[in-house]
């Protein structure tokens, strides 16, 4: 994975995402009724709750 400099990571920055394919060049895939694990590492500063949710695409 890539690291990005502080000024571009934005105001919640979402590192560490996975699974990776070819260092993020390409989706990750499966097959259907196959379960996959997706993590990341999602955070801000302060003292806030922060949730996130994922998205997938088809």
């Amino acid at each position: 994975m890539q690291v990005k400099l502080e000024s571009e990571l934005g105001r919640i920055p979402i590192l560490d995402v996975a699974p990776v394919v070819g260092c993020g060049r390409w989706p990750a895939k499966a097959v259907v009724g196959e379960t996959v694990e997706v993590s990341a590492t999602v955070f801000r500063e302060g003292h806030e709750m922060l949730g996130a949710a994922v998205v997938l695409r088809t």
